[in-house]
């Protein structure tokens, strides 16, 4: 009878461990997937608020990504502080313009709402990571 009981525990174990590694396995998927979508939202608000400029400013802005900061349309969401840098330096002042244009648009995809802190010391790459942070936990 001991060992009969002793299998039917190591049996239930097992199913134990096999549905813990599943919901462990669920919960990964579910988080990859939320940083694909926001990585395609980022992607779409840097478009949508380049398109602000006009369809060939916003391909000539690309372009100078690409060309003189190596820095290619599909990688800007991975590479975040990069492409602040490089829109500060092609835009000197007017950059917090577009910025904040692509943060607002970041924020409405994600579900929260953009507001410009006080300070007007806007640090793209802070609040990207912000509106990660609130979407993808």
């Amino acid at each position: 009878m001991t060992r009969k009981l002793r299998a039917v525990e190591m049996r239930a174990r097992g199913v134990e461990e096999k549905t813990d590694f599943k919901r462990e396995e669920l919960s990964e998927c579910v988080r990859i997937r939320d940083k694909r979508n926001f990585e395609k939202f980022l992607f779409e608000a840097v478009d949508e608020g380049l398109s602000s400029l006009g369809e060939s400013a916003k391909q000539a802005v690309y372009y100078y990504l690409e060309k003189v900061f190596n820095l290619n349309k599909q990688e800007i969401p991975y590479r975040v502080k990069d492409f602040e840098i490089a829109i500060e330096k092609i835009f000197g002042l007017g950059a917090n313009f577009l910025e904040t244009l692509i943060l607002n648009q970041l924020y409405k995809k994600v579900g929260g709402n953009f507001k410009l802190p006080a300070s007007k010391d806007l640090n793209f790459a802070e609040f990207v990571e912000r509106a990660q942070l609130s979407k993808v936990s």
